[in-house]
């Protein structure tokens, strides 16, 4: 019996692994600017983002010419503008300051959220007029 037991706990683990890596997403984007996310200092370029399995929604990014990645985990879910909604456009979202950019989000294009991302606000005078960037992403997978 404790063999049987065994064998069926494995099957069952084999099976959550199997359905966890079946439904990752990945997606591509060209990022223009650089940006800070999770405390790093990220460049402009070319970024596969894969969604990875967890409690929290997490996120890889991976600078595809300097191989720099980062995890971001979403800290907080918000509503999706209509707009995007409606077009189905995954897309990531930047604060910018004068000083700099901090990525803010991630919408997948079907969601009915977005996944926000905590971020270090700019303390400089600059920081004083903000603006919101949001940059398209295409599903890979």
């Amino acid at each position: 019996m404790t063999t049987s037991m065994t064998r069926l706990m494995i099957a069952a683990a084999a099976l959550v692994v199997a359905a966890g890596s079946a439904s990752a997403q990945v997606f591509k984007a060209e990022i223009p600017m650089a940006f800070t996310a999770n405390g790093a200092v990220m460049q402009p370029g070319s970024y596969s983002i894969q969604t990875l399995g967890g409690a929290a929604p997490a996120y890889s990014l991976r600078n595809l010419e300097t191989r720099n990645t980062i995890l971001a985990v979403a800290a907080s879910k918000s509503d999706t503008p209509k707009a995007w909604t409606e077009a189905g456009d995954p897309k990531l979202t930047f604060v910018c300051w004068e000083d700099g950019c901090a990525l803010t989000g991630l919408w997948d294009g079907e969601s009915s959220a977005t996944n926000n991302f905590n971020y270090k606000h700019s303390t400089t005078l600059a920081s004083r007029h903000t603006e919101a960037v949001a940059v398209a992403m295409i599903r890979v997978r």
